[in-house]
């Protein structure tokens, strides 16, 4: 086979560690030359965004905007018909921040969480608080270990392709 040397010797891999491999390894791939997706905003940028009255707060790469202001940007678009863009420019928001596609995806986003409040959740989804073990039932244990064996055997696999990207 062309790609592979011949002193190359083919061994069964398990599917996971083949899918582990071929994420991390297209990872790496697109991170190669590109610039980060989000900017990080200087402490210039910071202060020119915090004296906005329709801003609450500004994060690392994140601006949290009041919910009058979304309210009325919502407004104004679909009865107005006015451009997410046009709109975001009228309310004092830097030109250097409403470039490109940013006023229309902060739109839809808020349509959508307008058509879809309950998924609406802040930060990292919320884990189930699992009962002590005095109070589990016998099959809620047998799911337990069970989860737990799974677990342990991904993480068993997972931990030579952390070795081989220290490597490389």
């Amino acid at each position: 086979n062309e790609l592979y040397p011949e002193s190359w010797t083919v061994k069964k891999v398990p599917k996971i560690t083949l899918v582990i491999f071929g994420i991390i390894f297209y990872t790496n791939q697109q991170q190669k030359g590109k610039k980060m997706k989000h900017h990080i905003f200087t402490p210039e940028e910071r202060s020119e965004l915090e004296i906005n009255p329709h801003i609450i707060r500004v994060m690392n790469s994140n601006v949290e905007y009041t919910e009058e202001f979304k309210q009325r940007v919502l407004h104004e678009h679909e009865d107005l018909g006015k451009s997410a863009k046009q709109i975001f420019a009228e309310s004092g928001i830097p030109d250097w921040l409403n470039q490109g596609k940013y006023a229309k995806r902060t739109l839809d986003r808020w349509k959508y969480q307008q058509r879809h409040p309950k998924e609406n959740t802040k930060g990292r989804p919320k884990t189930e608080v699992s009962k002590p073990v005095s109070e589990m039932s016998t099959e809620e244990l047998r799911k337990e270990i069970l989860y737990l064996r799974m677990e342990n055997e991904f993480l068993k696999k997972l931990e030579p392709l952390e070795q081989y990207k220290k490597k490389n």
